[in-house]
């Protein structure tokens, strides 16, 4: 699995969405993570926890893996300001890890 500072990045910050009720009755939550680079690549993680099944009793989590957004911001006034448009549509800020 590859790391989110390959390359030479660093992750500036997270934002992170959770959905307790999502639109799929086969899923019990969800979590998307979004990881602002200071390169300006945006990359997004998807997680989920499956709910049970008659095959599998126990609920079982899955990652989609980290993929490139097709946001590219070059200057850190434009992450800032992508940070800031994220937070008012309901995105929490974390510090990047």
């Amino acid at each position: 699995m590859a790391k989110l500072s390959a390359h030479g990045q660093k992750e500036q910050y997270r934002l992170v969405k959770r959905n307790s009720s999502p639109l799929s009755p086969l899923i019990l939550w969800e979590k998307e993570t979004m990881a602002v680079m200071d390169s300006g690549k945006v990359l997004i993680n998807r997680a989920v926890l499956f709910a049970p099944s008659p095959l599998n009793p126990e609920p079982k989590p899955h990652s989609y893996g980290w993929k490139v957004r097709g946001v590219s911001l070059p200057t850190y006034a434009e992450r800032v300001a992508y940070g800031i448009e994220m937070a008012a549509k309901g995105w929490k800020v974390e510090a990047a890890k």
